[in-house]
Formats: C-alpha cells, sequence, structure tokens
C-alpha cells in the first residue's frame, strides 16, 4: 500500500527561476530541476538524461567547486558543508585539497546519479 503522505520536493524549488541552476540541488539525492523548471524525481530520469544532466555539471565542476569553497568561507553551509563532511568521510580529503570533480562526485544529488546509472547498468 502506498503511503498518502509521498515525499514531496522541497518548497524553494518551486521558486527557482527559468534557466537557473541553483546549487541546493545538490545537496539532495531525490529531484533535478530542469532549465524550464521542472522538477523531476532522479529515479524517474532516462539513463541518456541522468548521463547529460552529470556530464553538464561535471562541465561546471571547477566553478561549483570554487563556489562551494567561498559558501564555506562566508559561513553559508547551504551547498557546501554537506558536500564537505560527505567528501572527508569518502576520501578523508578536504574541499580544498581535491578536484573540483571529486568535490562534485561527493555531492547528494551526483552520488544518486551516479548509484541509479550503476543499478540501471547492472540490471
Amino acid at each position: 500500500m502506498e503511503s498518502s503522505t509521498a515525499a514531496q520536493p522541497p518548497a524553494w524549488m518551486r521558486t527557482v527561476p527559468e534557466h537557473t541552476l541553483d546549487r541546493r540541488v545538490l545537496n539532495q539525492p531525490t529531484y533535478w530541476i530542469t532549465r524550464r523548471t521542472k522538477i523531476l524525481p532522479v529515479a524517474g530520469m532516462s539513463p541518456a538524461h541522468l548521463r547529460n544532466v552529470l556530464a553538464m555539471l561535471e562541465g561546471m565542476a571547477r566553478e561549483l567547486h570554487i563556489a562551494a569553497i567561498s559558501d564555506l568561507l562566508i559561513d553559508d553551509d547551504s551547498t557546501g558543508l554537506r558536500a564537505e563532511q560527505t567528501l572527508y568521510g569518502l576520501t578523508g580529503g578536504c574541499i580544498a585539497t581535491v578536484s573540483a570533480r571529486a568535490w562534485l562526485h561527493a555531492t547528494e544529488l551526483v552520488r544518486a546519479i551516479d548509484r541509479e546509472l550503476s543499478r540501471r547498468d547492472n540490471d
């Protein structure tokens, strides 16, 4: 029996302007927001779409990494701190000593995309 209280996207996701990547999306594993502001469950996205999102984020990894470092420096943990904690747990490294790609792959969203693609590859 399905729960009537199925998880809903956080309210902030419904306020993201078109053509904007809100970096908070990296701090959760469940949803992706398209450039047209459609909120998609990661688990419901096609493998091709997941790969395209991953490629786009990897292309922006340096920019996103620098922004996360800046967030930590100004004590704004809305985007950087969770990935920093996960990164340390996974590698023992810190945000300033790892590559932008390693940092990106420690974020909740990218870890979820990697898991979803791996799961589908093994099906």
